[in-house]
């Protein structure tokens, strides 16, 4: 058997929102609009790639830019987002009190979506969850870790997936619950348990940014569960969830169609004979009626955040820390699982 570390159990922290939003049933774009903001969460202790402060003390990420384009859309351009740090088991509950508008990174689960009062949008994000060792324990799969100490995030599906996928293997292990992913991989780093159970990227970016030698870690082929990651909002709300997939929509149809940040104002002044980008691009009335919004709000949105390829690109792939490859992330065409929904 391997060699594993002991660890002490923590106890968890509540923590209490003050709710400054709208009661649960209410109308959300309405809500926003008189608000002037769009209330959205942030991963308290960052989330590399997703929701992280840059050095200006600013925050960035695929969720912030998603955020950022949803509030475009419904409010134009402009400082119109309102981020608050909430814990993952806080977030549910923050939304249904009204305190937030929208979450962002929810993976969609049977539980959530039937029992929590909450829909999904379309998948913007594709990961698996999976395992991090030290390279010096010697595991070479989940099969190797009986008796092992894991270290996961409380709130999030992830325990229960690691729970179920190492039972089924016929593994015994020690789980050890932090209420923040940081926390969870501080206490990783400092050799509190053995194995750190996580989202894909938060495994992968931590070998970047928090391990030192990311050549000390290894993460296991196993693949734990695979995890579709959504805006969510609440039951019944269909005109905030909308707007929430045909933004998501926007940014992969650009993307598509070679429209960027940087191009996007020649394009919607030349548009040439593609009714696609005429569509996108409002040159063609459409998009903003049947939102409800103005016809020029997913311009508005692309030139604001541009599309879903850069999104990625400075947040996770080339032109982030981390170089993650796309991977399930890329468009359908080329081999991923991201797909817009017609503007038809």
């Amino acid at each position: 058997m391997l060699n594993f570390r002991g660890a002490v159990k923590i106890g968890l922290a509540g923590l209490c929102l003050m709710s400054s939003g709208i009661p649960a049933g209410a109308d959300t774009i309405k809500a926003v609009r008189d608000r002037g903001k769009l209330l959205c969460p942030v991963a308290v202790g960052g989330f590399y790639g997703f929701s992280e402060v840059d050095d200006k003390g600013l925050w960035k990420g695929i969720d912030v830019d998603l955020c950022k384009a949803i509030a475009t859309a419904i409010l134009g351009p402009g400082d119109n987002v309102t981020f608050s740090p909430v814990s993952w088991a806080q977030r549910i509950p923050s939304l249904q009190s009204g305190a937030l508008d929208i979450l962002t990174s929810q993976t969609h689960t049977m539980k959530r979506d039937t029992q929590l009062g909450v829909q999904f949008s379309l998948p913007y994000f594709h990961a698996a969850t999976q395992l991090l060792v030290a390279k010096e324990l010697g595991a070479t799969s989940g099969k190797d870790l009986d008796g092992a100490t894991i270290c996961v995030t409380s709130g999030t599906s992830t325990g229960v997936l690691v729970s179920n996928y190492l039972r089924g293997i016929g593994v015994e292990y020690t789980p050890l619950a932090f209420e923040a992913t940081s926390q969870a991989k501080e206490a990783f780093l400092a050799g509190r348990c053995d194995v750190f159970g996580g989202f894909g990227p938060v495994l992968a970016t931590l070998r970047v940014r928090d391990a030192g030698d990311s050549e000390e870690f290894v993460i296991l082929p196993d693949l734990v569960a695979g995890e579709p990651t959504s805006v969510v909002v609440r039951q019944n709300d269909k005109p905030i969830l909308d707007v929430a997939n045909y933004v998501i929509s926007a940014l992969l149809e650009a993307e598509a169609l070679g429209i960027t940040q940087v191009n996007v104002e020649q394009m919607r002044a030349s548009p040439g004979d593609n009714p696609r980008i005429k569509v996108l691009l409002g040159v063609t009335p459409f998009i903003g009626e049947n939102l409800k919004l103005d016809d020029g709000w997913a311009y508005n949105v692309i030139r604001d955040v541009g599309n879903y390829g850069e999104i990625y690109d400075r947040s996770l792939g080339e032109n982030s820390p981390y170089k993650m490859d796309r991977n399930l992330n890329r468009l359908w065409t080329n081999g991923g699982m991201l797909y817009p929904i017609p503007l038809l």
